[in-house]
């Protein structure tokens, strides 16, 4: 009878071990498939978020070159970052055709660096256009270069009126194709006692006016008097 009850109790002691240790490994399995997903889906994770970092760093804000370029529906292609808001819907009305010259038909990048070696004083936005009460009417006038379809370049100044602007020629800069290049910039002059080229012979300015500087030549001063623009050289 003891021995009976011996081998019984021996039977069920090596059952219970059985089911434990299938438990047991049930458990190991499951906690190695959690370890495995938990892995996969944060390198799935982290790749898609490398993918996005990478794609935000190299897009390019349209606007940030400065120049729009290219025909616009209406015709004109002046920037219209550098002129005044009427001005430019005045030339979108009155001189479809004409714009801005271009960063790259100003200047060409082999010349710039000869009389800009670090370039940093002349500046395409500061060169092309500049703004001031040429006439003395209280209102601010604009001096710029502009050209047309046909690459003809002109430096033009727009007299602010009641009505809109009065657009008058100053000078023909000839036309600019292939690798040539304007060449020249101007910048506000305030109005004053002005040194000319002749110390003798100073200038009096009652309004403001604009240098005219053909780079690595001349400069000289654009002003207007008596219905028209007059210049004088400062440097040859």
């Amino acid at each position: 009878m003891n021995y009976l009850n011996t081998l019984t109790l021996c039977i069920l002691l090596a059952v219970c071990a059985s089911c434990g240790g299938t438990r047991e490994g049930g458990n190991t399995e499951n906690t190695d498939t959690t370890s495995s997903d938990t892995t996969s889906n944060t390198t799935s994770n982290n790749e898609g978020n490398q993918q996005s970092s990478d794609t935000t760093s190299t897009q390019v804000d349209p606007s940030s070159t400065g120049y729009t370029g290219g025909d616009e529906h209406n015709g004109f292609t002046a920037d219209e970052e550098y002129l005044a808001p009427e001005l430019y819907k005045y030339m979108q009305a009155n001189m479809k055709g004409w714009a801005l010259v271009t960063p790259q038909q100003w200047l060409s990048n082999d010349f710039k660096k000869v009389i800009d070696p670090s370039d940093t004083l002349i500046k395409y936005e500061k060169s092309i256009v500049v703004k001031g009460d040429f006439n003395g009417d209280g209102k601010e006038d604009c001096a710029g270069f502009f050209i047309n379809k046909a690459n003809e370049a002109r430096l033009m100044v727009f007299h602010k009126t009641d009505d809109g602007y009065e657009a008058i020629k100053v000078s023909d800069e000839g036309k600019i194709e292939g690798k040539a290049s304007l060449g020249a910039g101007i910048s506000l002059q305030p109005a004053g006692k002005v040194k000319t080229y002749d110390p003798s012979k100073p200038l009096i300015l009652k309004n403001e006016a604009f240098n005219y500087m053909l780079y690595g030549k001349s400069s000289k001063i654009m002003y207007y008097k008596d219905g028209k623009y007059l210049e004088v050289f400062t440097s040859d």
